[in-house]
C-alpha cells in the first residue's frame, strides 16, 4: 500500500529550476554560457551545505572579475530564478487530494540555501513532510545516503512510498531502494501515472 508520495521540485512541482538553471542564471547575469563559468565544484559544495551563502557568491565573483558582481539580490531576481518560485497548480492541487486521502506527500530536492530560503518564504513547501533538502543534510541525489535518509523521514517502509524526479538517474537509487518511481515530463503526465500507481497498490481511484 502507497503512504506517502515524494516530489523533487525543480522540474516537478514548479516547471522552472531544472537542472543547470542556477548556474544557468549566474551564466546570464556575467553575460556568459554556462559552459564558460569555472564554478562547478562552489556549485557542489553549495548545493551540500558545505559553504556559506555569502562564500558561495564571494567564490564566485572571485572566479568571474567584473565591474557587474552577482548578489543574493541580483541572483533571485533573473528571469531564470523567478520561474522556479511559479508553481505547478496541477501538482499542487494533486498534493492536496493526496493529503485529503491520507498519503503523505514530502519534498525531496537539490537545492542551494539561497532558493530554498526564497520558496519557504513563498509557501510553495507549506503542508509537506518530511522536506528533505540537500544543503541541510549536506548530500545529494543520486548519491544513495540521500535516498536512505529520506526512507527515514518518512517513517515508512521503501515500498510504501513513490518517488517522482524529473531526471531518471535520479530514480535509478529509489528503485534499488524498494520505492516506487515516476519519471516526471508534465503535470499532467505526473498526476496519472501517480493515480495508477496508488490504483494499483490501494485500490483507490483518485
Amino acid at each position: 500500500m502507497i503512504k506517502a508520495v515524494l516530489f523533487d521540485y525543480g522540474g516537478v512541482l514548479s516547471e522552472g529550476g531544472r537542472r543547470g538553471s542556477a548556474k544557468q542564471a549566474i551564466a546570464d547575469h556575467f553575460g556568459l554560457n554556462p559552459e564558460d563559468l569555472a564554478i562547478d565544484e562552489v556549485m557542489v559544495k553549495y548545493g551540500r551545505g558545505f559553504i556559506s551563502t555569502e562564500e558561495f557568491f564571494k567564490e564566485i565573483n572571485r572566479a568571474h572579475k567584473s565591474k557587474n558582481q552577482i548578489n543574493e539580490e541580483s541572483f533571485l531576481e533573473t528571469e531564470i530564478q523567478k520561474a522556479i518560485e511559479e508553481k505547478s497548480e496541477q501538482v499542487y492541487d494533486f498534493a492536496q487530494n493526496l493529503r485529503g486521502q491520507g498519503i503523505k506527500t514530502g519534498i525531496v530536492s537539490n537545492v542551494q540555501k539561497i532558493v530554498a530560503d526564497k520558496l519557504r518564504q513563498l509557501g510553495n513547501y507549506k503542508d509537506f513532510a518530511p522536506v528533505v533538502l540537500s544543503y541541510e543534510i549536506k548530500t545529494a541525489k543520486p548519491d544513495l545516503d540521500f535516498y536512505e535518509f529520506t526512507i527515514k523521514s518518512t517513517n515508512m517502509k521503501s515500498e510504501e512510498i513513490i518517488f517522482v524526479d524529473d531526471k531518471e538517474e535520479c530514480l535509478a537509487p529509489a528503485r534499488k531502494l524498494g520505492m516506487k518511481t515516476v519519471l516526471a515530463v508534465s503535470p499532467q503526465q505526473i498526476v496519472q501515472d501517480i493515480k495508477k500507481i496508488i490504483y494499483k497498490e490501494n485500490n483507490l481511484k483518485l
